[in-house]
């Protein structure tokens, strides 16, 4: 389980490309796919949390969530890599030229992202320096 936590956010990169895929092919107005954006994105959230141990982990210092930090944001920007890679694909390479729904896919995906990722150094460094502080 160790191994598996720390790769956590790799996983997530079957659901971008199926994301990236429903939005592409699906109806502009099909609930499923907000369902399904809502769904990555908490998905997105709940695996952060558990590679970077926020609830579990007793860190006393901001050097040690950095370090594992800077490992998880390269996983997140290799993630979003590779959904970038997908659309180039899919439009072959020319992504202004086509349909608009190429460059939402690619804004909402690489949005959450990034979203989820503040979002996991923020609480993962405030998390810290509650327990410091609880620790002294």
């Amino acid at each position: 389980m160790k191994n598996l936590r720390k790769c956590a956010v790799l996983f997530l990169l079957p659901l971008h490309i199926l994301l990236i895929l429903m939005f592409v092919f699906g109806e502009p107005a099909d609930y499923i796919y907000s369902i399904a954006a809502l769904g990555v994105l908490l998905a997105d959230f709940a695996l952060s949390f558990l590679q970077m141990e926020i609830f579990t982990s007793r860190r006393n210092s901001i050097r040690n969530v950095m370090h594992d930090f800077r490992a998880y944001i390269l996983e997140k920007l290799a993630v979003i890599a590779a959904d970038w890679i997908i659309i180039l694909l899919m439009t072959q390479g020319d992504i202004l030229r086509s349909e608009y729904k190429y460059c939402v896919a690619g804004v909402l995906v690489t949005a959450a992202a990034i979203l989820s990722a503040v979002v996991t150094f923020v609480t993962a460094a405030a998390r810290t320096m509650l327990y410091h502080d609880e620790k002294r």
